[in-house]
């Protein structure tokens, strides 16, 4: 779903080669950058939720065995597949509403999310996310908008 989430965003868009930027075909239409990077923060908050319910289960469940261990391993890897799709849409997003959703992205959830997930303590594919979100956000965020540019 995010795959496609991405997709059709750069399919409402035309890119302008000069302006190194995507250009909505849509502008003026209900589209809220705002509003989309909170349904896919949304969808990030359930996806690192089941994996702590996973994972406090196994240290506490006395009946973990080899069959849950690999049913885990398979959501487990569900769920990173779902987390970089989640990247691709924040970027898709980024590309073609700059430099509206870098502003909702600084102003919303996702900055304290982003600055938790980039921590240290943090699972190595949770930093690895936070930096490529924030390294699309630096990359494609600002657009042509030096007030954004100087922001991010």
């Amino acid at each position: 779903a995010c795959r496609a989430f991405g997709a059709c965003l750069e399919a409402g868009c035309r890119r302008d080669v000069d302006a190194k930027t995507f250009q909505p075909l849509l502008r003026g239409s209900r589209l809220d950058p705002a509003q989309l990077l909170e349904a896919l923060h949304a969808a990030l908050a359930a996806t690192l939720q089941r994996r702590a319910v996973r994972a406090a289960e196994a240290t506490v469940d006395q009946d973990y065995d080899d069959v849950q261990r690999a049913a885990d391993d398979e959501e487990g890897e569900r769920d990173a597949s779902i987390l970089h799709h989640l990247g691709e849409g924040c970027g898709s997003l980024l590309k073609t509403h700059a430099p509206d959703t870098l502003t909702a992205l600084l102003d919303g959830a996702w900055a304290q999310r982003l600055a938790h997930m980039a921590q240290p303590q943090c699972l190595e594919e949770d930093r690895r996310f936070a930096v490529y979100v924030v390294c699309d956000a630096l990359e494609f965020g600002p657009g042509g908008d030096d007030a954004a540019r100087a922001r991010a």
